[in-house]
């Protein structure tokens, strides 16, 4: 949040203790993201590009996962195109 600069390829992974119906939204968020969700075998179920919402907004959309998600991977807009193909976080403990 508020975050203004992000590097190529940053990004924050989202470990849950269980596979569950999730759900983010933009507030206060200044640079379009990518998020991805990912059930427990580390199989998509979900993907969005998140558009910045407002600081001042109260009615920010919410980007839920199509399916249970186990984790959430955020990144720089555009990151998640570029690398799906390696993307592996079956492995993640």
């Amino acid at each position: 949040m508020f975050v203004t600069d992000m590097g190529d390829v940053d990004g924050m992974l989202f470990v849950f203790e269980d596979a569950a119906p999730r759900s983010f939204w933009m507030r206060n968020t200044r640079l379009p993201l990518d998020i991805v969700f990912f059930d427990a075998a580390g199989s998509p179920v979900g993907d969005y590009l998140m558009a910045p919402c407002p600081d001042s907004s109260t009615e920010c959309p919410g980007y839920p996962s199509d399916a249970g998600a186990m984790f959430a991977l955020e990144t720089v807009a555009g990151v998640y195109d570029f690398a799906a193909e390696t993307l592996d976080v079956s492995s993640v403990p």
